[in-house]
């Protein structure tokens, strides 16, 4: 596909389930290549979300984890890029189907990355 419209660039995520492998997930990068991997992350945000998947990521997790461990990685990257952000579709592949899941507004995890908790304290009261 990426070979096919020169004119078009574009990461993508494969992913898919049969009875013989089981889940699988490959990312195809800009340049083509298609690679298997245990999860792949692309898109504009995704170089900040790097070493949080990496850090977070465990080989077994449930369903139920993984998808709590992307929403809050996308959340992630949406809190540092500007071209990320507003709304997450989270598309679950499984033995089961395939199940379509929409975040928004306080549905997303609120992300302050290193800032600290704001503290209302006598300087920050509006009379």
């Amino acid at each position: 596909m990426s070979y096919n419209n020169k004119g078009l660039m574009a990461a993508m995520i494969v992913a898919g389930y049969d009875a013989k492998e089981g889940g699988q997930v490959f990312g195809s990068p800009i340049g083509g290549t298609l690679v298997r991997m245990p999860w792949a992350i692309e898109g504009s945000g995704s170089t900040y979300i790097w070493s949080f998947f990496d850090d977070e990521y465990k080989e077994g997790m449930s369903q139920g984890e993984t998808e709590q461990l992307v929403l809050k990685g996308i959340a992630h990257a949406m809190a540092r890029d500007g071209s990320s952000g507003g709304i997450i579709r989270l598309v679950t592949v499984s033995k089961d189907g395939v199940s379509r899941k929409v975040f928004q507004g306080k549905e997303i995890p609120l992300v302050l990355g290193d800032m600290a908790e704001p503290q209302t304290n006598a300087a920050t009261v509006v009379w």
